[in-house]
């Protein structure tokens, strides 16, 4: 991988580097020049489909197409770009100079970008980063800008908007805005549709967008949004373009801008507006270092060569213009291309040892450990790595653990106390303040905030143990091979929000079987016919306790549940009572070393009403409101009773291990 700090420096600093001559490509078989901002809104507006689009709305609201034909162009005015290479050097020198401040180096893997700038020039591009950071939105413009490759236009919420300038600023480096919600909006979703359609055929640059949608404030992949993705696939799907190129990125950090802002969102805290102010009160993170950035450019996916065999082109190009609509077999190819594009994210991950670090931390603080010898942690880190490196796992390791131990402590030195890092200092985590009038949950809430941040850093790798984990757990109790694949089945099910994958038998049943032989590789288990023998319980259980906090969480969700059993109940609601009924276990435990803590958050109990609903143990009663099916939910407390490694249930006692 290459350092994009490094090149800055080879050519001559931030100035020169943002002020060089550009080349960007042209793609063939377009003879017409390309069309600017106001063409492409008139273009649009000619349409059969949005002019459909207009006459049907002017009968539903009563109204002249003038009026409604005007509307729409301020709405194409409010959505489309302004891209203007003059804003775009100049607002890139102060990124670029702003990045050297607080980053020790922007890796990128740069044969990939070349490869990609040959692809567009036949075909568009389309590319799809990870979203962890704001920082998200600038690293692939830098990384595009500097290899030639015509900057993506990237949709960007209207939240952005809240602020003018800021909003403006981003409309004249290529930015587009979208509303969050709007497939109601029949008139808003055909200009919307339009205008990506549009980017695609009509235009030289790139489309950029985040398939999970927001950023993911828990480390993890979010379960992909598919509207968007549709809307880019459709063009392809009517015959209109002959391919088109998605490039998956990953966008790894060492350390995130937004750390502790998550961790305080997710227990209920309000997030903070996209303002200018708040984007100056921001400038206290240029006295911090977030060490490196890490920009993993994946295969180029060809979508004819993906989706051959899979969907029947059959419509004839005119038809697009008129129906918008694809099939229901066409969206389900959609979605379950937007889950691959996921798992090549997760393949693509650079993962360095502070996830790991992170996860050592969480299960020794659950454990009891309120202090860490730094030779006791380095020991914990070094033979969890050797247990990862035998299951296949890869790990970025820069110079030495150690070395690299005491880098990523020394980062993060704001989530410690500690002396110095010799061999015996005391490492012992910091405690945070939250504004809670609640005595008992602030208590709460300031003992878990260190934790949550952790997480944030132990889920980046976890994508690589969800499913090895969950087997463990199923046979540690369980050791017939059939009955511990169908165990597996379900248990896969239910956290498919919280460490997505596909829903598809065959694809479970595959992670069974590379799981299966896993363990099988590193003799932790032998088969005998359709019998499992555990040959290494206590690897098992090691493996095992990764997954281990998330069905603590999930079963603290379903006993709020059950509790709320005969009434309607949002997904706030949920939250908040699962937040309580957490800290009303923290409250029975004070001064109990052997007990455990459940850490509930925001987006455990969205991810499992998701999941609830999907299993139908949860029924949706209005667009809001839900209603509980105990019957199913009381057979899910019992599959995970089952598995679980921790007494459950444990709302009138401590939540206490098994081992």
């Amino acid at each position: 991988m290459l350092d994009w700090l490094e090149i800055v420096n080879k050519a001559g600093g931030e100035a020169a580097w943002v002020t060089q001559q550009k080349n960007f490509p042209k793609r063939n078989g377009k003879r017409q020049k390309p069309k600017d901002s106001n063409e492409i809104i008139e273009m649009i507006l000619k349409t059969e489909f949005v002019q459909k689009v207009i006459r049907e709305e002017c009968a539903k609201r009563n109204t002249t197409r003038k009026l409604l034909s005007d509307e729409a162009r301020l709405i194409l005015c409010s959505i489309a770009h302004e891209m203007q290479m003059l804003v775009i050097r100049s607002v890139g020198y102060v990124i670029a100079k702003t990045v050297r401040i607080i980053y020790n180096g922007i890796y990128f893997n740069d044969e990939q970008l070349l490869r990609i700038r040959e692809c567009s020039i036949d075909d568009p591009i389309i590319f799809m980063p990870t979203h962890r950071s704001y920082m998200d939105f600038l690293v692939v413009s830098l990384l595009c800008f500097n290899h030639n490759l015509s900057l993506p236009v990237i949709a960007t919420g209207l939240d952005f908007m809240a602020s003018r300038f800021l909003g403006e600023t981003l409309r004249r480096c290529g930015s587009f805005f979208m509303k969050r919600q709007f497939r109601e909006d029949k008139l808003y979703w055909s200009l919307f549709s339009s205008y990506v359609q549009m980017q695609l055929r009509e235009t030289d640059n790139p489309v950029e967008f985040f398939l999970e949608g927001t950023r993911s404030r828990s480390g993890k992949s979010l379960y992909p949004k598919f509207g968007l993705l549709q809307m880019c696939m459709e063009p392809f799907f009517r015959c209109q373009l002959y391919d088109l190129i998605v490039v998956p990125v990953t966008i790894d950090y060492d350390k995130v801008l937004e750390e502790f802002l998550y961790a305080y969102e997710l227990f209920g805290f309000p997030k903070p507006r996209e303002t200018t102010a708040g984007l100056f009160k921001s400038r206290e993170i240029l006295s911090k270092c977030f060490g490196h950035i890490y920009v993993n450019f994946g295969e180029p996916v060809s979508i004819r060569k993906y989706f051959d065999g899979r969907i029947n082109r059959w419509h004839p190009p005119w038809q697009a213009s008129v129906d918008n609509e694809l099939s229901d077999n066409e969206k389900e190819a959609v979605k379950n291309f937007g889950l691959y594009i996921i798992q090549l994210h997760n393949l693509n991950s650079t993962t360095t040892i502070w996830s790991y670090t992170c996860a050592v931390l969480l299960q020794m603080k659950s454990a009891g450990h309120k202090k860490l010898m730094f030779s006791k942690l380095q020991s914990s880190l070094e033979d969890f790595v050797t247990l990862s490196k035998r299951l296949g796992r890869r790990i970025i390791i820069r110079k030495s653990i150690k070395d690299d131990l005491r880098y990523h402590l020394k980062l993060h030195s704001d989530l410690f106390q500690y002396d110095a890092l010799f061999p015996n200092s005391l490492i012992e985590l910091r405690r945070f303040k939250c504004i809670e009038n609640n005595g008992l949950k602030k208590e709460y809430i300031e003992k878990m905030l260190c934790e949550v941040i952790l997480s944030y850093y132990a889920n980046q790798m976890m994508h690589g143990f969800v499913d090895i984990s969950l087997l463990c757990h199923v046979l540690l109790s369980i050791q017939m091979l059939s009955r511990a694949n169908h165990i597996f089945r379900e248990l896969r099910s239910l956290f498919v929000y919280e460490f997505v994958c596909s829903l598809q038998e065959e694809e479970i049943d595959k992670l069974f079987a590379e799981s299966l032989s896993c363990l099988l590789r590193i003799s932790a288990i032998s088969l005998d016919n359709d019998h499992i023998i555990v040959e290494e319980e206590q690897i098992l259980k090691q493996i095992a306790l990764l997954m281990q906090p998330f069905i603590a969480r999930y079963y603290c969700v379903m006993q709020c549940l059950v509790q709320l059993v005969g009434t309607q109940f949002t997904n706030e609601v949920l939250f908040e009572e699962s937040l309580q009924l957490a800290v009303n276990l923290f409250a029975r435990q004070q001064g109990n070393s052997t007990s455990r803590s459940v850490c509930i958050t925001s987006d455990i109990t969205r991810n499992a009403l998701l999941a609830f609903c999907r299993l139908q143990a949860i029924c949706r009663r209005s667009e809001r409101e839900y209603d509980v099916n105990i019957y199913r939910v009381q057979r899910m407390m019992g599959l995970l009773e089952s598995t679980s490694m921790a007494e459950l249930p444990f709302d009138k006692q401590s939540f206490v291990s098994k081992i």
